[in-house]
């Protein structure tokens, strides 16, 4: 297994598909916010935008200097809007726990968090394929 640190557009991605969370009304909007406000993710200004993906970012620096036993240096980030579709942030994200899955970082609030978006992007990208919803019931 390698890691990286990823593009500052994989983070911006991720927290811009969270930040849209607020103002959109569907099934998956409800269950990234009970997952937000289960880890206590409030982001209403771009303080915390910025600091959220500074903390993934952090989260994909520790994951990746333990597995190489370094001391990565990374600039603090500003988070900018970067939109992607449901399918590229699932992505995104699977990417940036990849990177992060080192030592005890699996075990973390924001990895956890991650996880449990990550899943819901999942479970809702799954029940919106036609396949899917043509398939037999019981």
């Amino acid at each position: 297994m390698s890691s990286f640190i990823v593009e500052e557009k994989t983070i911006n991605r991720i927290v811009t598909f969270l930040d849209r969370q607020n103002y959109r009304t569907d099934i998956l909007v409800g269950r990234i916010k009970r997952i937000m406000e289960k880890y206590h993710i409030v982001l209403n200004s771009q303080r915390h935008l910025d600091v959220l993906a500074n903390v993934f970012l952090l989260l994909n620096k520790k994951g990746t200097d333990y597995r190489y036993d370094v001391n990565n240096v990374v600039t603090i980030q500003k988070f900018e809007s970067e939109k992607g579709s449901n399918i590229q942030v699932l992505k995104s994200i699977e990417c940036l726990l990849y990177q992060a899955a080192e030592g005890d970082i699996p075990n973390t609030k924001p990895f956890k968090f991650l996880e449990e978006v990550a899943q819901a992007l999942k479970d809702d990208i799954i029940s919106n394929l036609a396949e899917y919803n043509k398939a037999e019931w019981g």
